[in-house]
């Protein structure tokens, strides 16, 4: 019987061509934080000391960020509005422990934290014209607009990622 080396070779493709994709995607992750320091190039480029103290020490899973944030997580009491639901879900989300891959910075002294991760938000009771409505969402690699006000990080809302 003839040996035939064709079969036990086959699997040298599919592992060369998994190479090569693991490969293709860490060059394509760019700008994004490398597992060893979680910082990533732009930091450099973020306008706000304050932010880029922020993301530094949330990127190295540091809790002295949170000292940075104008307000913590807070159980309500009562209903509240959907655009303070809003607020509310970008504070408490900016108190997890996240991954920030990029900050975008918009007009009014407003960034955009692009956050890598699956998140649930806090139960809400909120208010709308259909009467008092149960409000918590599950959001994937979501986007927190912040504000920079008297030198501390104020929650703005949470979003869906936009490449925008």
């Amino acid at each position: 019987m003839k040996y035939n080396p064709l079969p036990s070779r086959l699997w040298l493709t599919p592992g060369v061509l998994g190479i090569a994709l693991m490969l293709g995607c860490s060059q394509a992750m760019g700008d994004r934080p490398s597992e060893g320091t979680r910082e990533f190039a732009g930091l450099k480029n973020i306008g706000s000391e304050v932010l880029r103290e922020f993301v530094r020490l949330k990127n190295i899973g540091d809790d002295r960020a949170h000292e940075l944030l104008a307000e913590t997580p807070a159980k309500l009491k009562g209903p509240v509005s959907e655009e303070e639901a809003a607020r509310l879900d970008a504070i408490y989300l900016l108190s997890k422990k996240l991954e920030i891959l990029e900050v975008k910075s918009r007009p009014k002294s407003r960034y955009v934290l692009v956050v890598r991760g699956v998140f649930d938000t806090e139960p809400l009771q909120v208010q709308s014209t259909n009467g008092v409505q149960r409000w918590q969402r599950s959001l994937f690699d979501p986007d927190i607009t912040v504000e920079i006000r008297d030198g501390k990080i104020h929650g703005v809302k949470v979003g869906v990622h936009s490449d925008s």
